[in-house]
């Protein structure tokens, strides 16, 4: 798992209302020892 230090500061309340406002794309992939890896990749809709 990749963990950023940058990132340990942010409070859970952000990341929570992040993840769930926004058009995510979700991708779920789990490595051959069985290691999970969460992508999630933020999308725009030129029309909106």
């Amino acid at each position: 798992m990749i963990f950023y230090d940058e990132y340990s500061d942010v409070p859970k309340e952000i990341i929570e209302r992040f993840v769930t406002e926004q058009q995510l794309g979700r991708l779920v992939t789990v490595s051959d020892s069985g290691q999970p890896h969460i992508g999630l990749y933020p999308s725009v809709d030129p029309g909106s």
